[in-house]
């Protein structure tokens, strides 16, 4: 509905002069990101919030006490301490979003370049199945690269912690 032809966001762009009435908003990379950004941004949200919920505020206080800014605040004092709430939160989205084959495929149209695209249009239609293999394992890689480096991060903080 966002992106129809008749929608909301072309009759506003169309106002505003920023598109051409005979602009279509489909089958562009901008619709692709606009789309998966709407699908995915609640899986984000949700340990964004619950991070700085546990967030201790005063500690904001106390930056201010004693001299630090506002931007100083938000870069030295709040965003290490919803750090952790950060990369869960890119982490949820980053691995359904990377494998995306609908959103890309109905939104992108036929030329999406999207790696589940390519996987899918490999296994379907090519039925190179060796070629769909190797971008699928190179798909695992991408995906479980990250997910080690975080588990490796968290399990070594923890040790510190202990140690202390």
């Amino acid at each position: 509905m966002i992106l129809h032809p008749d929608g909301f966001l072309k009759t506003a762009l169309v106002f505003l002069g920023i598109v051409a009435p005979d602009t279509t908003l489909l089958y562009h990379e901008g619709s692709v990101l606009l789309v998966l950004v709407y699908a995915y941004l609640p899986f984000a949200v949700l340990p964004l919030y619950s991070a700085a919920a546990k967030f201790d505020f005063s500690l904001l206080e106390a930056g201010r006490d004693l001299g630090a800014g506002m931007w100083q605040q938000i870069f030295r004092i709040y965003l290490p301490g919803i750090r952790a709430g950060i990369v869960n939160a890119m982490l949820i989205v980053f691995i359904p979003a990377l494998g995306s084959y609908v959103i890309p495929e109905i939104v992108g149209g036929p030329s999406s370049e999207m790696l589940g695209n390519k996987i899918a249009h490999r296994v379907f239609i090519d039925r190179n199945l060796p070629k769909a293999a190797a971008l699928s394992s190179i798909l695992l890689m991408f995906i479980l690269l990250p997910t080690v480096i975080s588990l490796f991060n968290r399990s070594g903080n923890k040790k510190e912690v202990e140690l202390l």
